[in-house]
């Protein structure tokens, strides 16, 4: 007998190697995640970009449209993305164009030789996966929060800007405010 396609997503979900990390040491921001996120397919594109300093590499979970490849570009080009700056990559990205979404949560990287899930940020377009600062070879797997509260995130980039750091879940400046709020710390 067969199952309901949520079912057999959920059970997929709860088999796959980035939710079994999720859930095997509990700690706060783990705990929000999986309980407030959800998978990624593991199927990329990747798409490289000509910017005025040299190419790109923007990493996708389905085909963008020429409009938002060229919406990809665009906010590339403003925001420079930089390597291992994820929070801020995606925080910029998100304040250089609201049509992005700002996602945070974890990436499980396939390639590499480290069987972690690494916390990380990211975004979506059009609920298409646009990650700026994953490379290519990693063959990551995703699972994370998608925030769309305007306040909230102006808030972050705003915090991000003046002190330098970035992020909402595990955000340690504000004695981790979002976790608190939503009953994760006391």
């Amino acid at each position: 007998m067969g199952c309901s396609t949520y079912s057999c997503v959920m059970s997929e979900q709860m088999e796959h190697p980035l939710t079994k990390h999720l859930t095997e040491v509990s700690t706060p921001p783990r705990n929000a995640v999986y309980d407030h996120g959800e998978l990624h397919r593991e199927e990329f594109e990747t798409h490289t970009l000509d910017k005025r300093r040299g190419t790109f590499t923007v990493l996708t979970d389905a085909t963008l449209t020429s409009d938002e490849l060229s919406k990809v570009a665009t906010a590339v080009e403003l925001i420079e993305p930089s390597m291992k700056a994820c929070f801020s990559n995606a925080l910029l990205l998100w304040n250089a164009d609201n049509d992005f979404n700002y996602v945070e949560g974890y990436m499980y990287p396939h390639q590499l030789s480290v069987d972690i899930a690494m916390e990380h940020a990211w975004n979506t377009l059009n609920r298409k996966l646009i990650d700026v600062t994953a490379q290519d070879d990693w063959e990551p797997s995703y699972y994370g929060v998608e925030f769309t509260d305007e306040e909230l995130l102006r808030e972050y980039v705003e915090v991000g800007l003046e002190e330098s750091v970035w992020g909402i879940i595990g955000n340690h400046r504000n004695r981790f405010k979002w976790l608190r709020n939503h009953g994760y710390l006391a």
